[in-house]
């Protein structure tokens, strides 16, 4: 076999191994032998009550499901998983979020609901690639003015069973008029 040939086969045994672990979900942090190779990782119902730090080490992740533990916070490093589209923390113990994940920079999906989030930072309004938000059971009241800048990328804004009153809902509408909201309705009854 000539060199080009061998180098080719190399290489595509190489493209060939990448492939096949983009498909895989990892499901545990034991399991990881190759951290580059961890493109989705799901610890859903860990009972985690930190962020565990292993996943920073994780540079080429995706997508990562921490939903269903008992986190109460986030580092500010989780701005350092540069390549994150997906992120659910979905039914955590969180009461804020970070500034510093308005450094996903390719994140799609950001999924908050269930938590006891009161605020979001202002920085977040600087995410060009977010499409979802999905901030169900909350304590928000409130958007920063700067998810205006949002407004043509955001595609859905889910505010469901968050104290908004009325004006907070119309408040919303006027700052986010393209994305579709799922609020609460409320009554502006007198």
């Amino acid at each position: 076999m000539n060199k080009g040939v061998a180098m080719l086969i190399m290489v595509l045994g190489v493209s060939m191994s990448v492939f096949s672990q983009r498909g895989r979900v990892y499901t545990s942090l034991e399991e990881i032998t190759e951290p580059d190779s961890v493109y989705c990782l799901t610890l859903k119902h860990k009972r985690l009550k930190t962020f565990p730090e292993q996943i920073l080490q994780l540079r080429n992740l995706e997508r990562l499901d921490l939903s269903w533990n008992r986190m109460h916070t986030l580092p500010p490093e989780i701005g350092t998983m540069h390549n994150l589209t997906y992120l659910n923390l979905n039914h955590n113990r969180l009461d804020s979020v970070p500034k510093e994940i308005a450094y996903l920079q390719k994140l799609s999906t950001l999924v908050l609901s269930r938590n006891r989030i009161l605020e979001l930072p202002a920085e977040m309004g600087n995410m060009p690639n977010l499409r979802e938000l999905l901030m169900l059971s909350n304590g928000i009241k409130k958007m920063p003015d700067s998810f205006r800048q949002l407004d043509n990328t955001l595609q859905i804004i889910d505010l469901r069973a968050n104290p908004l009153t009325y004006d907070d809902q119309l408040d919303i509408k006027d700052l986010l008029p393209t994305p579709k909201k799922k609020m609460t309705r409320v009554c502006n009854c007198q």
